[in-house]
């Protein structure tokens, strides 16, 4: 643990910690003036961390679907403050809010229906919530949460833009946990109909390979023949 020390005009001593670990520590002053001295002492319950529990950072959802957020705290009596940003529509609307107390297991549940605007692209929201009890405050805790167009379980974006901006400069496809991305294999055709890329499972990023703009057609399909996903693909630089 480190000790900081700051004097104020007053003569009011203030103190900083920094603390690694959670826990109970006890906190000691002691003033010296000529021949007395005083003590004075206090006990401080250090609680761990708040922590989203159960959704990874980039987890991956279907347009109309109803997100379940947990926040584990140690806090006890906490209000859960939250807020919300994105390019998705949350019904009810929303942008931030608090909950009631915690009960006393301390995890915390939001229910959120996430739907798409707009669903030739893909959504991306991202929730911040903290506990808070007095003038106590936990540590802020995040998730970013991806929403693929309502029953799509694979989604491929319809243009980007290769020109190093550093924008959209990449081709990627995007699954949810229902997908195995090792049972497809990924292709892109030119339209003459001849194959100009192609790639076994749907992770990694594709640049265009220098080829020139224009319209293109990717086939996303799968080993067992059960389903294919296709579309246009328009590679633009200017």
């Amino acid at each position: 643990d480190s000790l900081m020390q700051d004097y104020s005009v007053n003569n009011q001593l203030r103190a900083g910690f920094s603390l690694a670990d959670s826990g109970w520590m006890r906190v000691g002053a002691r003033l010296t003036l000529g021949g007395c001295e005083v003590r004075d002492s206090v006990k401080i319950a250090v609680i761990p961390a708040p922590r989203i529990t159960h959704l990874e950072y980039g987890t991956k959802v279907t347009s109309g679907a109803d997100l379940q957020i947990n926040l584990q705290t140690d806090l006890p009596g906490s209000v859960i403050h939250w807020a919300y940003v994105g390019n998705v529509a949350v019904l009810p609307p929303l942008d931030s809010g608090q909950s009631p107390a915690l009960p006393q297991n301390g995890l915390w549940e939001l229910n959120v229906p996430l739907f798409l605007a707009d669903d030739t692209h893909l959504g991306e929201a991202m929730f911040f919530l903290h506990p808070e009890n007095g003038d106590c405050q936990g540590r802020v805790d995040s998730v970013r949460i991806n929403i693929l167009p309502d029953g799509q379980d694979i989604f491929a974006p319809g243009v980007f833009t290769p020109n190093g901006d550093g924008k959209n400069d990449v081709w990627q496809i995007v699954w949810t946990d229902r997908v195995n991305p090792f049972d497809y294999m990924v292709s892109v055709f030119n339209r003459a109909g001849g194959r100009v890329f192609v790639r076994d499972g749907l992770a990694g990023t594709w640049t265009g390979d220098a080829l020139p703009d224009g319209v293109y057609w990717y086939v996303i399909r799968r080993n067992d023949g059960q389903r294919d996903y296709a579309g246009g693909l328009t590679i633009r630089r200017r």
